[in-house]
């Protein structure tokens, strides 16, 4: 008898372990998505702070296609 109640015990403790990895998982995917979205959101500030610095820089390509990588890099990430 004693010998049942310590399987079942056992198997409640692997249920509820496997219960804690699932929600580490989750967690983890969750933790994943936020660094990319604010890499992401870092980059579209980047963009647009090159771009009213540098605005008024000649050539004019150059700091467009700065700021245009780093939108581009930052939609990516989105």
């Amino acid at each position: 008898m004693a010998a049942a109640e310590r399987n079942r015990e056992d198997e409640s403790h692997d249920v509820q372990r496997t219960r804690w990895s699932e929600d580490r998982t989750l967690m983890s995917s969750e933790r994943t998505f936020s660094s990319w979205t604010g890499t992401a959101l870092g980059c579209v500030g980047v963009a647009l702070g090159l771009h009213a610095i540098f605005g008024e820089l000649t050539p004019i390509w150059l700091p467009k296609a700065v700021a245009s990588l780093f939108l581009v890099v930052g939609l990516i990430f989105t």
